[in-house]
């Protein structure tokens, strides 16, 4: 009997909150679930979950199905169960790929519940009509939905209808249709301030910072005051006005009474990427809703933020004319406010922005130079080399291997199998393209699944030396592969950095802290 370690997947196209998607997921755990408790053959195996939320079947750009292919890459897995063939994926060529030659190669059984489909079994080949079929069916389900969607939604656009799922600042969708908006009285006087205080010639950052220190609610508080929920990704519970919140709500033709369409292009059916298109190819559809603000004073804030504008714009191509340091690769944030230092690389210095937009006396209120940053964060880790080293020669002098040199190994089995896997999905392509023998390719698969076994055999060892080690001495893993032959670091790499540090804060008080990816806060001195 074959040990499987099994790897179910979930999968739902919308992540909305809706109870019946949530369903959804609960239905199919129960049923994979109930299918593994009732089949004998995997009895005591091991059991990972993969799930993706809010995700489209038409690619395999998912996160959790990703993870997924990379554990059957690498040996960790070894048999698929989904609810039907649609959960994996609705791409009929994608689908079939895997279950026609991918899976097969690596020795991974695929079951199919609902289509009482299992690879082991043989009852239904994957190339049997029916099977293939059921792919091609969910494949054109996608594009005849996408297409009549595209259909649908055209004509709504065409008759200026509104559809975006929220409305903008400023408006309430209607009770009477929800493609129609009309005016929230009391976001809309703040709307009509902001171009006040724009025509008059304050720029965005002076307008935010008037109202925060008035106690204006920004949008994304204010939509939370009326109760509307929504996945806001916000680092705070306080959320402020900024110059770029501003700087959208006065260039948005919107407030005039129009309706925009076609600003952006998805770029293929399930595909997670779009582009914006030039101006000139939007469709603007005027006087669908009661304006906010009238024409004139619209365009008068244009003209106002062009001069603005081309200021801004200058200053940033100034900014990037110097390349980026070695902190460019991770988080670095002011201490008071929580927000994104910004950095200014023509002078080699960060300042926290958030001070000119809130009155918060725990914002870092001077800018300090990247260069002083670097040094005291590059002390941090060669202290944290030199620590170490220290463990590192402990576990030496007892005479056990380093836990660096052990993960060092594990690494470069996981590689090879990796690497021998792909060599048989080689050695197919070479057979199915006539270049080999069949008694060739089943001579040269063998050679490769013999190899693929000690590998795993190996890596076992290692595994259980590797969990003895760390009974007796702790290397977080981060800094084990970082530092791992390492005796000296004398200045810090952008790999370094990424590897070691998730996020360093800045504080007025002369000190930096450092939230490493392995361990509690460290704060030092700057220097």
């Amino acid at each position: 009997m074959n040990s499987y370690t099994i790897a179910s997947y979930l999968r739902i196209s919308a992540d909305n909150g809706d109870s019946a998607e949530n369903e959804s997921i609960i239905g199919q755990r129960a049923l994979i679930s109930e299918y593994i408790r009732t089949h004998q053959d995997f009895k005591d195996a091991k059991h990972l979950e993969f799930c993706d939320e809010g995700y489209s079947g038409t690619n395999f750009n998912r996160p959790a199905v990703q993870e997924l292919i990379s554990k059957i890459k690498n040996g960790e897995a070894n048999c698929i169960i989904v609810k039907d063939f649609s959960r994996f994926g609705r791409n009929y060529i994608e689908v079939s790929d895997y279950l026609e030659q991918i899976f097969p190669f690596l020795q991974v059984r695929f079951i199919s519940i609902n289509d009482n489909y299992d690879s082991a079994i043989n009852k239904y080949p994957a190339g049997n009509m029916s099977i293939a079929f059921k792919n091609l069916y969910n494949d054109y389900y996608c594009k005849d939905i996408s297409r009549k969607v595209k259909s649908s939604v055209n004509m709504l656009r065409e008759s200026g209808k509104y559809l975006s799922s929220y409305e903008i600042y400023g408006y309430e969708k209607s009770k009477e249709s929800k493609y129609k908006l009309v005016v929230d009285e009391k976001a809309a006087t703040v709307v009509r301030r902001i171009f006040d205080m724009a025509v008059s010639g304050k720029n965005t950052s002076e307008i935010a910072a008037k109202l925060n220190t008035d106690g204006v609610l920004s949008p994304m508080a204010y939509k939370q005051s009326k109760g509307i929920k929504r996945n806001w990704k916000t680092l705070h519970d306080r959320t402020v006005w900024t110059g770029t919140t501003v700087y959208r709500i006065v260039k948005d033709i919107r407030y005039t009474g129009a309706v925009v369409h076609g600003m952006y292009q998805v770029l293929s059916v399930g595909s997670d990427r779009s582009r914006t298109l030039p101006r000139e190819q939007w469709q603007i559809h005027y006087n669908q809703h009661e304006p906010i603000i009238s024409n004139e004073l619209y365009e008068e804030a244009q003209n106002r933020l062009k001069k603005y504008g081309a200021y801004h714009a200058a200053k940033r191509s100034e900014n990037k004319t110097t390349a980026p340091t070695p902190l460019s690769s991770v988080k670095i944030r002011c201490g008071g406010c929580g927000y994104a230092m910004s950095k200014r690389y023509r002078d080699g210095i960060l300042y926290c922005k958030q001070k000119h937009y809130i009155n918060d006396n725990r914002c870092v209120k001077e800018s300090i130079r990247i260069e002083v940053i670097e040094n005291t964060v590059l002390a941090a880790v060669q202290n944290l080399l030199s620590v170490y080293s220290s463990q590192h020669e402990i576990v030496r002098k007892n005479k056990q291997l380093p836990s660096a040199d052990l993960l060092s190994e594990l690494s470069k089995l996981h590689k090879e199998i990796e690497r021998v896997n792909n060599m048989k999905l080689d050695i197919y392509k070479s057979y199915s393209d006539g270049d080999i023998t069949h008694e060739q390719y089943l001579n040269e698969r063998e050679t490769a699944n013999n190899q693929i076994e000690q590998l795993l055999s190996q890596v076992s060892v290692l595994e259980n030396e590797y969990d003895q080690t760390q009974n007796n001495i702790s290397i977080p893993s981060p800094v084990a592969e970082i530092f791992c032959n390492r005796k000296i670091i004398e200045r810090l790499t952008p790999e370094i950095v990424s590897a070691l540090i998730d996020t360093i804060y800045i504080y007025d008080t002369d000190k930096i802290e450092i939230k490493w990816k392995f361990a509690e806060t460290g704060i030092m001195k700057l220097s």
